[in-house]
């Protein structure tokens, strides 16, 4: 486990740093289990009393705080900072790092997933909020983007459509100029939670390639921020396929 795979505390910690923010009204309200809730109460708590982000950071990486390191917790904590009016820092926290990452295309393949899980208007996506963000180079990754949404409807997985866009088969997708307008959208249309899912796969799977028995992180979707979903890593042995 490393501080890449913890998105969520990230956000969490710059909350509390706020000085509006009471800790324990935070922690009561929110949506998490008990276990969860004292770990929430105790980072909380060691942040106001002046402990630097990087010092907690390395205690979770120690196995400080079991309940905050596992995936699912991740997309919690980010809906508790979105819950709290903190959008901004959500967004800090998950486009920032993503955009440091273009060469992953982060954005391409949240936008893929947010395709295939959120409840959004996908015509209205593509011809409005694409074509705006991208403004005057908007026509191939819209393209492109319809390109994918045809293959979606005719029973073509994400997984496959985003392992197209690595061999550069939607190379507008993959572009690294492309994936802070992509972050963009996927962020406005409220599913961050996607881009921290594939944030964390991305770091999964860099830990993984110096692990030679191991050979796939499969992820599996948790419910998260509103009708996004996060990752829950897995690591299994022998399996021949690529992390998406």
């Amino acid at each position: 486990f490393t501080k890449e795979m913890a998105p969520g505390l990230k956000a969490y910690i710059q909350m509390a740093k706020e000085e509006t923010v009471i800790i324990d009204e935070v922690v009561q309200k929110s949506n998490v289990k008990d276990a969860v809730k004292k770990e929430m109460a105790i980072v909380g708590m060691m942040v106001k009393q002046g402990v630097l982000a990087e010092e907690v950071m390395t205690l979770l990486e120690a196995g400080e705080f079991p309940e905050l390191m596992k995936m699912e917790a991740q997309a919690q904590l980010l809906n508790v900072v979105e819950e709290w009016g903190f959008h901004a820092i959500v967004n800090q926290v998950t486009i920032d790092e993503a955009i440091q990452r273009t060469d992953r295309a982060i954005g391409g393949k949240a936008f893929v997933l947010m395709m295939r899980e959120a409840k959004v208007n996908m015509e209205e996506v593509l011809t409005e909020s694409l074509t705006k963000e991208f403004g005057p180079d908007a026509k191939e990754p819209v393209q492109e983007m319809a390109k994918v949404s045809v293959m979606m409807k005719e029973g073509i997985q994400a997984e496959e459509i985003i392992a197209m866009m690595e061999t550069n088969q939607l190379p507008s997708l993959k572009k690294p100029e492309s994936q802070a307008h992509l972050l963009k959208v996927v962020e406005q249309l409220g599913q961050s939670a996607l881009i921290c899912q594939v944030l964390i796969a991305e770091t999964v799977k860099d830990i993984k390639q110096g692990l030679p028995k191991y050979d796939v992180a499969a992820v599996t979707s948790v419910a998260s921020l509103k009708t996004a979903s996060t990752s829950e890593v897995v690591v299994r042995e022998d399996i021949q396929v690529s992390v998406a």
